[in-house]
């Protein structure tokens, strides 16, 4: 019986030795991804909003609570729902063809027009 519970606590530990990795490691993504000056999203398999840049949030002048987790096409009241960046997301990449490159530029409504608040995706292979 005492050897159960010594097991019990080693692997508790190491559960959550394995949790706290997990944290660093995605604290060091986001910081990673904070530091890029462009607009940035990440979007999960289903095409939800995993996380985003600062500069995304700046750009776009939206809050995290109302971007992540969010269908892309939803974000900014459909503004995101792009036909040529439909046309990549759901038929190019799910073919595995490489691109480069890629832009589509589009104008926000919400927003004043720069050059770095078009969409543009970059190199994927």
């Amino acid at each position: 019986m005492g050897e159960e519970c010594g097991t019990t606590q080693r692997s508790d530990s190491k559960t959550h030795e394995i949790e706290d990795g997990l944290r660093d490691a995605l604290s060091y993504a986001q910081a990673i991804i904070d530091t890029v000056r462009e607009p940035l999203l990440i979007l999960d398999g289903k095409l939800r909003v995993a996380t985003a840049s600062r500069a995304f949030y700046r750009t776009f002048g939206v809050s995290p609570e109302g971007t992540l987790q969010q269908f892309l096409y939803d974000l900014g009241d459909g503004q995101w729902n792009i036909r040529g960046l439909r046309i990549l997301l759901e038929e190019v990449l799910p073919q595995h063809k490489a691109f480069q490159d890629f832009e589509v530029v589009h104008t926000f409504p919400t927003i004043a027009y720069y050059p770095e608040t078009q969409a543009a995706i970059g190199s994927v292979t």
